[in-house]
């Protein structure tokens, strides 16, 4: 299916908005969120029938930033991201791993480009790319005519959207985990 990354500022300012609405109904806590060089005080969203919490972040940056994490935030004051998938507010940025694309049909995905980093040698987007499979990986054409190969998370128009974040979210920790282990 032919896809079509949006760089538009206001086409990724409206996906993002329905994205993010799917995330409206999780419980609400308030944790510290630690990150390479810092950490923050975060609004998490708590989805215990999927095991992962979010952490969206519209305001103060130069992207969309999409944390998610599998370890239950009741068990901790402080969480540590599984992947994220965060989102150039517009243009190209491939220090991001997310971007929205569209179908011919007009239909908007959530995409990563499988570049799962965190510093530890072996995980990149190659390992994790055969990790995950190329089952729902598809070619992007980009503003500039170039393509990308990027996995499709899911639709956003899709109710089960929660759920394939999920699944992406799950695959992510056990990709890192099993490349922790084998060291």
């Amino acid at each position: 299916m032919p896809l079509h990354a949006l760089t538009d500022p206001a086409d990724v300012a409206a996906a993002y908005a329905e994205f993010a609405g799917h995330f409206a109904g999780g419980e609400t806590l308030e944790r510290t969120f630690g990150y390479k060089g810092g950490s923050e005080v975060a609004r998490l969203q708590w989805f215990p029938e999927l095991k992962i919490w979010a952490f969206l972040q519209a305001e103060g940056l130069k992207r969309y930033g999409c944390a998610f994490g599998v370890d239950s935030p009741h068990a901790s004051t402080m969480v540590t991201s599984s992947v994220e998938i965060n989102i150039p507010r517009a243009g190209i940025d491939r220090m991001c791993g997310g971007v929205f694309v569209r179908s011919n049909h007009n239909t908007t995905y959530l995409a990563h480009s499988g570049r799962v980093g965190g510093g530890r040698t072996g995980v990149g987007r190659t390992t994790f790319l055969q990790y995950y499979g190329e089952k729902t990986v598809d070619t992007v054409r980009w503003s500039t005519g170039q393509t990308s190969e990027y996995i499709i998370i899911g639709a956003l128009d899709d109710s089960d959207l929660l759920t394939h974040v999920a699944d992406f979210v799950h695959e992510s920790a056990r990709y890192r985990a099993e490349i922790a282990a084998s060291k």
